[in-house]
This record gives structure tokens, sequence and C-alpha cells, in this order.
């Protein structure tokens, strides 16, 4: 019997998404795709596949500290998982620094590919 993970993928908008069709051709079930910017290629793949997928962009405040944002930033990407009761996220060239509430949950269940 085949085990089936519900996994999400965090990509940004640099590179053409050859690291998510490599996972997809692998037959691996993507529930999500979240990515930072509406631009990246994986919403394309995201619309192109019929899978879900959130643009959550990477936009601070000029009000708002870097490490309070970046908090709150990784706060709704761990909402955003927990939501899809996500057993594994991959970072494939996600372009952000993730902080410490993202970890609080997910610290095991992360694979970074490249450049984070």
């Amino acid at each position: 019997m085949t085990q089936r993970y519900n996994i999400a993928v965090l990509v940004s908008n640099k590179g053409t998404g050859s690291n998510l069709l490599a996972i997809l051709g692998k037959g691996f079930q993507v529930k999500i795709i979240i990515a930072d910017s509406q631009d990246a290629p994986g919403i394309k793949i995201a619309k192109d596949k019929r899978i879900s997928y959130r643009v959550l962009p990477y936009l601070r405040p000029k009000n708002l500290e870097i490490a309070e944002y970046r908090n709150q930033y990784s706060k709704e990407i761990g909402k955003i998982l927990r939501e899809n009761k996500t057993d594994l996220a991959i970072l494939l060239g996600f372009n952000r620094i993730l902080a410490k509430p993202y970890f609080e949950n997910f610290c095991r269940k992360t694979i970074n590919i490249h450049p984070g």
C-alpha cells in the first residue's frame, strides 16, 4: 500500500519551475503551491496542473522592522500549511528567510532546495 503525503511546495519568481516539474514528473502529489510573487513560474504550473496555490507577496511595510515582518510572514505560511494538513514542505528556490514561527511547526517537515 502506497502512503500518500500532503506536500506543499514554496517557490519564488526566480528560475523556470524545472524542479517543480521534476517533482510532479516523479508522481509526487503536491497539494498546494505557495509563491511569494504572482510572477513565479510555479503559479503557471499550478494552474496548468490544476494544483491549489496561494500567492503570499513579500511586501514589508516601511514602518515594520525586518525581523518582525519576517516573523509575521513565516507565521502566515505556517497557517496555510496547517490548513492544508501539510506533511512535507519543499522549498524549491524559495528566496525568503523563514523565521522561528515557521520552524516551530515545520522544522522536521521541511526540505530546502537552493538557494535559501
